[in-house]
């Protein structure tokens, strides 16, 4: 099974090689990895208000739309067809009155994509099997926040996955060299920031990203047959 792939925002402006790009820079780059293939994006950008995330969707081309999840002002989906939203842990515990506004879009729109964001396993574990998929963060030490070090043990993981309800994505310090591991561990997929957005070549860390991730699932692939076949063997 091929692992899943998120890219989210940068929760600013975007700044490559020191220099500040555009919203309309920003926007055509996430563009062109739609069209390089890229499955899934996450829009968050915390200190938008809510005109400027109009101005930012009103840059995407239509066709890719659905592959976008919103983190804020979930309401917009009446005005773009976005594919999803996405609820933090502040939103989660949110008052009754959030919560029934998430109920009453998913009403409306039950073909939305429900992701949200856990930062200790034993949330995980517990969360209610409502979601496509969740996030658990940092796996690894941050890219984009040098000081956000990874938060638990490959073997804490692998328990927490074994348990988990719901789909679970890597997030924090994922780059294209730990796919490999990452699949090992068992995610079921993984969610990059920085490791695109501060590359010399973004497109091109895309590809090669997804390269990795479709030679993890042919090896997976292959193990799980060799394993498979050695059972029917000893089975004779």
């Amino acid at each position: 099974m091929l692992m899943e792939l998120v890219l989210l925002s940068t929760p600013g402006q975007w700044t490559q090689d020191g220099v500040v790009r555009s919203q309309e820079e920003e926007v055509a780059l996430v563009n062109a990895l739609f069209e390089e293939g890229l499955p899934l994006f996450h829009l968050r950008k915390p200190m938008f208000s809510v005109t400027e995330l109009k101005n930012w969707l009103s840059l995407v081309k239509p066709e890719y739309m659905e592959r976008i999840s919103l983190h804020t002002f979930h309401d917009l989906v009446y005005e773009f067809p976005v594919g999803g939203i996405h609820t933090s842990e502040r939103q989660r515990q949110a008052s009754d009155q959030g919560r029934h506004q998430q109920e009453f879009l998913l009403e409306q729109f039950p073909k939305l994509r429900l992701s949200s964001s856990f930062h200790t396993l034993s949330d995980l574990e517990n969360a209610p099997k409502i979601y496509d998929y969740t996030f658990i963060s940092p796996v690894f030490d941050s890219i984009s926040r040098p000081h956000y070090k990874a938060g638990f043990s490959p073997e804490e993981i692998i328990e927490m996955l074994s348990n988990a309800r719901n789909k679970v994505f890597a997030l924090g310090g994922i780059c294209s060299q730990q796919i490999p591991e990452i699949v090992d561990m068992g995610f079921d997929g993984a969610g990059m920031l920085g490791a695109i957005w501060y590359s010399k070549n973004p497109i091109k860390e895309l590809e090669k990203t997804m390269a990795i991730i479709a030679a993890s699932a042919s090896t997976s692939q292959s193990s799980s047959g060799a394993f498979e076949g050695s059972l029917a063997l000893s089975s004779h």
